[in-house]
């Protein structure tokens, strides 16, 4: 196993913390999905069964959040790792 040897394992390590910091920062990706909610919000209140997947406008309404908190769940289990 490649992670049983201490090279690789820190060079993983420390690929997951530019990740973690960077691009896939809690404030970056809040940020992104805060925009493209935005950007999308005014067409999916247009959409109408039968062409969309939606259930209720409440649920898109919580999507956004609900994936933020997604990305806190996938940072703390990386933290955890």
């Amino acid at each position: 196993n490649l992670m049983d040897q201490s090279t690789y394992e820190a060079a993983y390590q420390d690929h997951m913390e530019d990740a973690l910091e960077g691009a896939f920062s809690i404030e970056s990706q809040t940020a992104r999905i805060n925009a493209y909610h935005e950007l999308i919000a005014p067409y999916v209140a247009q959409e109408s069964a039968p062409y969309t997947n939606l259930s209720s406008q409440a649920a898109f309404e919580s999507s956004a959040q609900d994936l933020i908190d997604h990305v806190q769940d996938r940072h703390d289990a990386a933290d955890g790792a």
